[in-house]
């Protein structure tokens, strides 16, 4: 359970760390055409955009390889956890000789509390992370035909020269 509860802080902050990001990114895009505003050639122009979407991309994309990975882990860490409950309960059982259904489902009941907190680690943080990804894809098509627009008026503005 503690590491499960770590894992929910984690995803939290990084959660919390990449709205943030997100909502102070807008004015990033918006900025692209003031970097590069002097007067290059059409292939110059081409790989300054290039690699000005794919830093933006590798900004927009930091961490949510750590989301991905808690949402995987958190419900195996609790599925172990109950597996282990479940295992504890049988050996105890097994001691003692006699079964009393009320111990039974008892110690059942409390095994699969780890399932419970292991999903409920997961299930938002899916969530956030399939938002976090489609803004990410819409961000991206939009830097891009930014990028596009610009790479056009530096060709257009270098054969006017």
């Amino acid at each position: 359970m503690w590491v499960i509860l770590f894992l929910s802080v984690l995803g939290l902050s990084v959660s919390l760390e990449r709205v943030i990001f997100f909502l102070s990114a807008r004015r990033r895009v918006l900025e692209f055409r003031s970097i590069y505003g002097g007067h290059i050639s059409g292939a110059e122009a081409e790989i300054v955009a290039g690699r000005l979407v794919r830093a933006e991309i590798f900004e927009w994309s930091r961490h949510l390889s750590i989301l991905e990975m808690i949402v995987r882990v958190a419900p195996m860490l609790g599925l172990l956890g109950t597996v282990l409950g479940m295992v504890e309960m049988f050996g105890a059982l097994n001691v003692g000789g006699s079964i009393d259904a009320a111990n039974v489902t008892g110690g059942i009941k409390e095994a699969l509390y780890t399932t419970v907190a292991g999903l409920c680690c997961a299930a938002p943080l899916i969530f956030l992370h399939g938002l976090l990804v489609s803004s990410i894809d819409k961000r991206e098509e939009t830097l891009s035909r930014a990028a596009d627009r610009w790479i056009m008026e530096q060709i257009l503005e270098k054969n006017d020269d």
